[in-house]
This record gives structure tokens, C-alpha cells and sequence, in this order.
């Protein structure tokens, strides 16, 4: 696949009439994979190990001037040892549900994606593309979760060519919904629900209740796109981004409501190359800024326990990213559509910024890193086979302040916070995100063709964190087996 999306750069932006410019008629692949990881550098959230099986199907076909896309995907995973962690990922940024008892968790993931394009004249193009999630979570002991995530997004897309130049724009709608219900199931004992703010603080629910919360976000975005060739070099660019609203529910017949987030998000990449007959040489680049504020909503409740009726919202909590890239890799060819051998290097730089807001006081996080990669791989071709051997490795650091307290206004108290602060959380993850790693990965792969094409692939890895004195490494292992056809 990797050979698929080098020679149509379209295909990694967010515009489906990327696909008319695919070089090839029809491609499809199936595979299987199950993948090993065992370490979490003492962060309780993340599992202890987990395993992962998939099943996937990637097809693209080209019937008469039409191009389509179609995937459909399974993935089972089982992780270990889980607490502190209720949701089923960290898309929400205001507020989550979760508990404090480690237990293992268990989710299936299902994926539909549909893609189509074609041109309706010379130089004009359109094109839309559909993708459908649903992710199933539950935790196997008190208390118990059960999560039921559902996302879908709708991309319509329109380009123009013209000579050695393309023009792109699309715009999306995503719509995306999780269920997040806590219970015990035991009599011995009932287990306390939290919820959790920014910077390790939290509060507890009610205990004998059980909890259903509903989160859900509206997203709407755009992009446009432009591919100019000049020669032998060929530049990729796009830009765009999006407004996202999120909400959070407890009570749907009393209209309760926990808290809102706004957000919005920045987005520009870039890829360029230089080909010759023997050698390619790329070049890729990218800019994220994403921000996104959330509120506390100022509620009242008609009486004899009516409707809930919100009057404003309070600013309680803003989160910040800055995100950079920059990579380089060298390609030394066989033919166009194979490699003797690449070598790929990168540095990423990433800055975060969480604030927790109780007026007059202000509590801040900053989180810097630096990442730094390179991967060699060796390609070998054989009369009816290949064999891909890569090996790389990667070191990162960061650094920043745990928690800072800040006075917005002289002269004033810091106010009592009805929350509780559980400081070894906080330290766990502030630790995750600054302490320095290092990483190296392995990976084999055996490509054999005769009526049709299968391949094998394995894969390797191992970080370490030298100054974690609980759990200083982590480990990985994969497998796939596929067909090509």
C-alpha cells in the first residue's frame, strides 16, 4: 500500500476525487493481523498489555471514468488492567466518567467506508466519500462500563485540472455520539463513579445510582488542495480546518446537561518529491493548531423535579496544541513502482497547554516534546517474490511544569475547589508525555506472487524509558497475512 500512495499524494488528503488520479485501474487487498503490546510506563489509564485481532478489506476500482473506494473492518481488542479510564477514547475534552478499580476491558470496532469520483467535463471533477464507526467498550468487573460510540462523516469534493496543475476543495459533516453507562452488578460492595476535570481533579457521584451519560459532538470543516508539477519535482499541499460543538448529557427527559466544548482546529500539510530514474527523493511537512474551550452550563430545575433550564455557562477549562513536522526520505530505485533500499527520517515537536479555571485562580500545564525518527529499509526482488527487511528507531524528550497556580485578580483568595486532586494521577501522566524514551522497531515482510499476490508481514518493537522506576519498558509484537488481487 505504502507504493499506492506514494505515486497519488491525493489519496492521503481529505478530497475522494483524489482517486481519478490513481495510475492503476484496480487494486484491492484483504489481511488479518493480530498485534501484542505489553507496558504502559506506569500510566495507569492506558492498559497493562492488550491484544488486538483485525480483519480488513480495501478495494479500488476503476469502471469506465468512474473511480470508487470501498473498506469494510473488524477489530477486536482485549486490554488488561485499565482504570481511571471510562471512555472510549480522548476525543471529549471537557469531562469523562470513570472509576478508580483496574480491571480488563474488551471492545469491537466496525468501519464502512464508500468512495466515488469521476469527471463531469474537461477539467472539472466531483466526488463524495462516506465513512461509518461503531465502537462497542465494556469493562468484566464492578463497576462496570459499557460504552457505545457510533461516528459517521460525509466528505463531498470538487477539483479542476488543468495541464500540470490540480485544484481541490471539499467540506465534511461529521456526526459522532458515545453512551457511557456505569453500574454494579455485585451486592457486596458498590463501587464510587468519578468524573474527571483537567489536571487530575475529579469529583464523585452519588453512590447506590447508576450513571448514563451521553456525549455528542457536530463537526464541519473544509479543505482545499493543490498539485503542481514542475519538471521532475511534484508538490502536494493542503490546508484546512474545522469548528467542532461538543455536549454532554445525564438526563435526556430533564434536559440536564453536564457541560459543552467548543473547538476548532488548523491543519496544513505537504509533500514533495524529486524523481528520477534511480533515485527519489520526499519531502513532507505538516502545522497543526487545535484549541478547544469547555463550560461549565448554569442550570436551574423546575420545580417539583421538572425540566432543567440553562441561564449561561462558565468557562472552566481550555486546551491547547501546537504540533509540528518535518520529514525527509530517500528512495533508491529499482523501477518506479519498487525500491532497493529507502531511508526515512523526521523530527516532530508537539506543545500543549491545559488550563483548569476557578475564578481568580488559574491552574496551568505545559507540555513540550521532541521526537526524533529515521527507519532503514532493505528491498530485495526475487522472480516471483519480494522481501522487505526495515529497522528504525526513535528517541524522544520533553519537558514543561506539572501544574502552576496563577492569580487573575490581586487582591483576592483562592477560592475553595469542590473537587478532589488525585496528584499521582497527574504525575503519571505528566511523566508519560515529558519523561525521555527511546524506541527500535523491526519489521519483515515476504511478498510472493503466482495466480494472485500474498504477503506476510512481522513486526517488532521495544521502548524503554530509563528513569521510570515502575515500568520502564514496553513491548510489541504484529502479524498480517494478506492477499493482493
Amino acid at each position: 500500500m505504502q507504493e499506492i500512495y506514494q505515486q497519488n499524494n491525493w489519496l492521503t488528503g481529505a478530497n475522494p476525487v483524489g482517486m481519478s488520479f490513481n495510475r492503476f485501474r484496480s487494486f484491492s487487498v484483504a489481511e488479518v493481523g493480530y498485534r501484542f503490546e505489553d507496558g504502559n510506563f506506569g500510566n495507569v489509564s492506558l492498559p497493562a498489555s492488550s491484544n488486538k485481532y483485525a480483519v480488513f478489506g480495501e478495494s479500488y476500482q476503476t469502471i469506465g471514468n468512474v473511480s470508487l473506494y470501498g473498506k469494510i473492518g473488524y477489530v477486536n481488542n482485549r486490554k488488561q488492567e485499565v482504570n481511571w479510564n471510562g471512555m472510549t477514547g480522548d476525543c471529549w475534552r471537557g469531562i469523562n466518567l470513570c472509576d478508580s478499580v483496574s480491571g480488563d476491558q474488551r471492545s469491537e470496532q466496525y468501519q464502512l467506508s464508500g468512495a466515488f469520483s469521476l469527471p463531469v467535463s474537461l477539467r472539472w471533477l466531483i466526488g463524495s466519500r462516506f465513512d461509518y464507526l461503531v465502537d462497542l467498550n465494556a469493562k468484566d468487573i464492578d463497576p462496570r462500563n459499557e460504552n457505545q460510540w457510533m461516528e459517521w462523516k460525509i466528505t463531498p469534493g470538487v477539483g479542476y485540472e488543468c495541464g500540470s496543475h490540480r485544484l481541490g476543495a471539499s467540506i465534511f459533516y461529521g456526526n459522532r455520539k458515545e453512551t457511557v453507562d456505569y453500574q454494579n452488578i455485585g451486592t457486596h460492595t458498590t463501587y464510587p463513579f468519578f468524573v474527571s476535570y483537567p489536571l487530575g481533579y475529579f469529583k464523585t457521584l452519588p453512590k447506590g445510582e447508576n450513571i448514563k451519560w451521553y456525549y455528542s459532538a457536530q463537526e464541519f470543516g473544509g479543505f482545499l488542495q493543490e498539485e503542481g508539477v514542475y519538471g521532475r519535482f511534484r508538490l502536494f499541499q493542503q490546508i484546512g480546518g474545522n469548528l467542532v460543538r461538543q455536549n454532554i448529557v445525564s438526563d435526556r427527559i430533564q434536559n440536564k446537561k453536564e457541560g459543552e466544548t467548543d473547538g476548532w482546529k488548523l491543519d496544513y500539510k505537504g509533500i514533495g518529491s524529486l524523481v528520477s530514474p534511480l533515485n527519489c527523493h520526499e519531502w513532507s511537512w505538516k502545522v497543526l493548531f487545535d484549541k478547544s474551550d469547555s463550560y461549565d452550563l448554569l442550570q436551574q430545575q423546575e420545580e417539583n423535579m421538572g425540566t432543567w433550564h440553562s441561564s449561561g455557562k462558565v468557562l472552566r477549562s481550555t486546551f491547547r496544541i501546537n504540533e509540528y513536522g518535518l520529514t525527509y526520505g530517500y528512495y533508491r530505485l529499482y523501477n518506479e513502482w519498487n525500491s532497493r533500499y529507502s531511508i526515512v527520517s523526521g523530527i516532530d515537536f508537539k506543545q500543549t497547554k491545559s488550563q483548569l479555571l476557578f475564578y481568580p485562580a488559574e491552574y496551568t500545564q505545559t507540555v513540550r516534546r521532541f521526537t526524533a525518527y529515521s527507519t532503514f529499509t532493505r528491498n530485495f526482488l526475487l522472480s516471483n517474490a519480494r522481501i522487505d527487511l526495515a529497522i528504525g528507531a526513535e528517541y524522544g524528550k520533553g519537558g514543561g511544569t506539572m501544574i502552576a497556580e496563577k492569580q487573575l485578580q490581586s487582591g483576592q483568595n483562592t477560592p475553595a475547589i469542590k473537587l478532589w486532586q488525585n496528584m499521582d494521577r497527574l504525575e503519571q501522566e505528566y511523566n508519560y508525555l515529558t519523561e525521555p524514551r527511546w524506541a527500535l522497531h523491526l519489521s519483515l515482510t515476504y511478498t510472493y506472487t503466482a495466480s494472485f499476490t500474498w504477503f506476510a508481514r512481522l513486526t517488532a518493537g521495544y521502548e524503554n524509558a530509563s528513569k521510570n522506576l515502575f515500568n520502564s519498558n514496553k513491548e510489541n509484537i504484529s502479524v498480517q497475512i494478506g492477499l493482493f488481487f
